[in-house]
């Protein structure tokens, strides 16, 4: 897939700030599938992306980051 849009959101889960960003073919469905991600919750979100061919980062308050498997910025 060619990846081509980004969207960041800023939202909680449980309490914490949470920032999500996903990338995707195009902007629209990035940002919808944020908001997906943040309903769904952190676990069942990043599923959803991982299902759908997206890729997400979600950064906590607290200093976890979690994403999902194909998430490549800054590895190397």
């Amino acid at each position: 897939m060619r990846l081509g849009g980004v969207a960041t959101i800023r939202g909680g889960h449980s309490g914490a700030r949470v920032f999500l960003t996903v990338v995707g073919e195009t902007a629209w469905r990035a940002a919808a599938l944020s908001r997906a991600v943040e309903a769904a919750g952190p676990e069942e979100g990043l599923q959803l992306l991982h299902d759908c061919g997206l890729q997400g980062l979600l950064c906590y308050d607290d200093g976890r980051v979690i994403s999902t498997p194909e998430w490549t910025a800054g590895a190397g």
